[in-house]
């Protein structure tokens, strides 16, 4: 055929051999003749007698009898001439119309017809937008998934039948793999996440969205964060525990969707509580039976998708009502920051997830002060349970007690949430008191928790600080450990040198150099 374009000028020729091309099946692919239709655009249509030769084609691909073969052909003409801004687009546009409209044209199961379909989108009306959907997600290829990502990004009906399909194959493939108790399959989860990521880039993003209801974009929205939560597994097999990028990009569109700073609302609460009683009912189902002596259990898939959730509600819990907080998201995360129970992802994430919602316990979301005021001393105890075989080391005690204890500081002036600052700051105390004796590790471990302790100068109520200064000055004075007595007293001016706010530094700063002469003096006795 390149033989025949090169040395050819008469356009009677070229379409005898075009008609031949189209005819006879075995002679090349629908996907080779999209090819020749560009190739055919470029070398003749805009040459001298162009003209002539594309009226004489578009004669020969409306005679054809095999329309899906010559909607190829015209498709790859269509799309080069749109490319060049030429006259004649208009009329081949209307030719690809008319050849997709008849019946018989859809080749849909055929994976050469899936990959001239994904080019021609756009392009070329879709007449039967759901089969051609069906098709694609049916066929679990390459070219099904380019055909999707086409359509996610064309009219929001369109996309919307993508993503409800896109859905239904994640779900599918999740309800198989529990079913073999096996992660989701790989060539399944591919297509969905280059789904989502067309779906998201197309409509989740701030300028994209304009013209389509609000209530629209969420149930997108939900469907496509559900859509990666249901083949998550298959995501971790994949691209490990970050993702692949795709995964990543969609779920970076997801968030920034989630935290506008004007969203709808109750959107998001309306789709996290459809989440947790429709979609995915054994987040509910998980977040009920924590605590119990004989907790419930899900298959490895299905704790994939949870997983998903806990990382995705870390980063919107601020935007999320306190009482639907209270109600569904902390008795989850609750579930998998009670043990480790060899999930260190899922332990890792619960955490997260509850320091999350600590950190969103401020002076302007009193509601959630209240919420974090039930939460901290039972978290406390968590922590300190935990410490240090179970999961919990001093960095992670320390990071996440003071954000406990900074929560109840930061949010609240009452005197309650003074009452539990100093209630979890005594028990902490009291874990210190628990590793004594000359043991190596006890005192390793109580050099780890006084640490701890003196981080707290910093984030304890101002009202406080007296007392905790006399408790520090008492384990101090008692131990005989001058190397435990010296690496407090470096940790206490660390303290309030660098984390101290100025309100608190001049009685802080006193008290650490007294306490620093009295440590001094009591080396030098040993010297």
């Amino acid at each position: 055929m390149d033989r025949v374009l090169s040395i050819a000028t008469l356009p009677n020729l070229v379409a005898e051999v075009v008609r031949d091309f189209i005819e006879q099946p075995n002679s090349s692919s629908p996907y080779a003749l999209l090819s020749l239709g560009r190739q055919i655009a470029t070398v003749r249509l805009t040459s001298q007698n162009g003209h002539e030769t594309s009226h004489v084609l578009q004669q020969v691909a409306l005679d054809a009898t095999n329309t899906g073969r010559a909607l190829a052909l015209a498709g790859g003409i269509a799309l080069v001439l749109k490319e060049l801004k030429q006259s004649d687009y208009m009329k081949w546009q209307s030719i690809c119309d008319r050849l997709a409209a008849q019946p018989g044209t859809f080749g849909y199961a055929d994976r050469e017809m899936l990959q001239v379909w994904a080019e021609l989108i756009g392009t070329v009306s879709v007449p039967h937008v759901s089969a051609l959907v069906d098709e694609a997600v049916a066929s679990g290829n390459e070219s099904g998934a380019r055909v999707l990502e086409a359509l996610a990004r064309t009219s929001y009906a369109d996309a919307r039948l993508v993503a409800t399909s896109m859905h239904a194959l994640a779900v599918s493939v999740l309800n198989a793999a529990e079913l073999r108790h096996s992660n989701v399959d790989e060539k399944s989860t591919s297509v969905v996440l280059c789904t989502a990521e067309a779906l998201a880039q197309r409509f989740l993003i701030d300028d994209a969205y304009v013209g389509v209801a609000q209530s629209d974009l969420w149930s997108l929205w939900l469907l496509v964060a559900d859509s990666l939560a249901c083949v998550h597994s298959g995501t971790l097999g994949i691209g490990g525990r970050a993702g692949t990028p795709s995964f990543r990009s969609t779920c970076s569109f997801l968030v920034g969707f989630a935290m506008r700073p004007s969203p709808a609302a109750g959107l998001l609460d309306a789709s996290v509580r459809q989440l947790f009683a429709v979609l995915q009912p054994c987040l509910r189902f998980l977040g009920a039976s924590s605590g119990l002596a004989q907790r419930a259990t899900v298959g490895n898939a299905r704790e994939c998708t949870v997983l998903f959730y806990l990382d995705l509600l870390e980063h919107v819990v601020s935007r999320l009502q306190p009482h639907l907080v209270k109600s569904v998201v902390i008795p989850l995360a609750a579930r998998y920051a009670e043990a480790l129970n060899n999930m260190p992802e899922w332990y890792e994430s619960a955490h997260a997830l509850i320091l999350a919602i600590l950190e969103s316990a401020t002076t302007a979301n009193r509601e959630m002060c209240s919420v974090t005021m039930e939460l901290v001393p039972w978290y406390t105890q968590v922590l300190l349970d935990q410490f240090p075989s179970d999961g919990i080391s001093a960095d992670l005690l320390q990071i996440a007690l003071t954000a406990a204890i900074q929560s109840l500081a930061n949010g609240h002036s009452s005197r309650l949430a003074t009452a539990l600052a100093w209630d979890c700051t005594k028990r902490l105390l009291k874990r210190v008191d628990d590793f004594q004796g000359t043991n190596a590790v006890h005192n390793a471990r109580r050099r780890e928790l006084l640490a701890v302790v003196a981080e707290q100068l910093a984030s304890l109520p101002p009202e406080l600080l007296p007392a905790l200064m006399q408790e520090i000055d008492l384990r101090v004075d008692a131990d005989s450990d001058w190397a435990l007595k010296k690496h407090i007293v470096d940790t206490v001016q660390q303290v309030v040198l660098d984390k101290a706010d100025l309100s608190r530094k001049p009685a802080l700063s006193a008290w650490a150099w007294q306490l620093r002469a009295r440590v001094n003096r009591f080396i030098e006795s040993k010297l």
